[in-house]
């Protein structure tokens, strides 16, 4: 027989100590009396009954939570709640502290690199003056022959037109330099003319779609009279112009935009 313990829930089978208990009353066990005699109750009422005279009823298995309850049941509980408020002092505190260590770091930087801690402080490097010769002093420049000359800066307006010109130059050097570099242009120019074999674009209102050289490569044009006033050496009458220059000049073809 299975044993009877304090909670169970009976049924009354019958009543030998003649209380007048209706057998099939469900009854609730309180404590026992003896080894054969126990406490019930039925409704308000505390009743003895014989070992004999009642049987346990099956219990039913307690519900088990699933994860997701006895998570959610975890979130609401008083624990969680008060280590969430842990949790969140500590991140704040945290995030506080690293946000001084970033500004601390900053300054440490602007240190290292000279640059001012406020932006605002922050001007931009101002572009030095080109070099000029001090009165009476010598510079060189090219002639159109691409000869390297050598003249005194007197303030005459050859002086002045040279240096305008960006002909005009502190050293033999930057003058041979610069010989060297019109030369490149000239070469470049001469070889779109001679690719383009007579072509020239037209900008009357026929349809026609040309290419133009820019510093980063070809831009496609269709016919546009706001481009008719662009150097004409850019243009070219297709893609296989520009393809061949590529090939040719590859990146001396950036002397012609410096």
């Amino acid at each position: 027989m299975k044993e009877i313990k304090e909670g169970d829930k009976v049924r009354v089978t019958g009543d030998k100590l003649g209380h007048g208990l209706e057998i099939g009353t469900i009854a609730v066990i309180l404590g026992p009396k003896d080894d054969e005699i126990f406490f019930i109750k039925v409704g308000n009422g505390t009743y003895s009954v014989s070992r004999s005279n009642v049987e346990t009823l099956e219990q039913p298995e307690p519900k088990q939570d699933s994860d997701e309850e006895r998570f959610s049941k975890s979130l609401t509980s008083p624990k969680t709640a008060k280590s969430f408020e842990v949790l969140a002092w500590v991140f704040d505190r945290r995030i506080a502290a690293l946000k001084k260590e970033v500004e601390q770091m900053k300054k440490e930087r602007a240190k290292v690199d000279g640059v001012p801690e406020n932006p605002e402080d922050i001007t931009p490097p101002k572009k030095p003056k080109r070099w000029r010769a001090k009165h009476g002093d010598e510079y060189y420049y090219t002639k159109l022959s691409g000869l390297v000359n050598r003249a005194r800066d007197l303030g005459y307006s050859v002086d002045h037109f040279n240096y305008n010109q960006r002909n005009y130059f502190q050293t033999r050097d930057e003058a041979d330099q610069y010989v060297e570099k019109l030369k490149t242009i000239s070469e470049i120019r001469n070889r779109i003319e001679e690719l383009n074999d007579g072509w020239e674009p037209c900008f009357d209102g026929e349809s026609l779609n040309y290419y133009m050289l820019v510093q980063d490569g070809i831009i496609r044009y269709n016919v546009d009279r706001k481009n008719q006033y662009q150097q004409s050496w850019k243009y070219m009458r297709d893609l296989s112009v520009y393809l061949t220059l590529k090939e040719e000049f590859g990146d001396r073809l950036k002397v012609l935009f410096e």
